[in-house]
């Protein structure tokens, strides 16, 4: 089992999302991640955790046309300072870091029925982190 990035969006919205989905394979790992999200359209499965500002970048938060991209070329034809080295986390007082996937032991103190799998732990503990992300782009 390793661990996969899958890469989707949805139409209706344009709205793109990553899933870090434990799975023995690519095309397994998009599998599981539409048994939660059937309305999304999918683009890719990589083998390992993609991560935002490290390396991996979105265009935008839903899809860009490549019109747009070229209109915009202060934000796109620029080097860019995500791609640099940083000296290691900043982390604000009264945070904690936190792995973008949890581990198996998170997930036994997350499940408080001994129904829930795994992955439904995962689901509701990515969906916590998007959450959080959520709040923090509207400060």
């Amino acid at each position: 089992m390793s661990i996969y990035t899958v890469i989707g969006y949805y139409e209706k919205t344009g709205r793109i999302f990553t899933d870090h989905i434990e799975a023995d394979g690519a095309y397994r790992a998009m599998y599981l991640s539409a048994k939660n999200r059937p309305d999304a359209t999918y683009i890719c499965s990589h083998k390992g955790a993609l991560h935002e500002g490290k390396g991996f970048e979105y265009a935008g938060e839903g899809v860009v046309d490549s019109e747009t991209i070229l209109e915009q070329s202060d934000v796109f034809d620029r080097a860019d300072a995500a791609d640099e080295v940083a000296e290691g986390p900043v982390v604000p007082e009264g945070y904690a870091l936190v792995p973008l996937v949890p581990t198996s032991t998170m997930l036994d103190q997350l499940r408080f029925d001994d129904r829930m799998t795994d992955l439904a732990l995962r689901v509701r503990y990515d969906a916590m982190l998007q959450a959080f992300h959520q709040e923090q782009s509207k400060e």
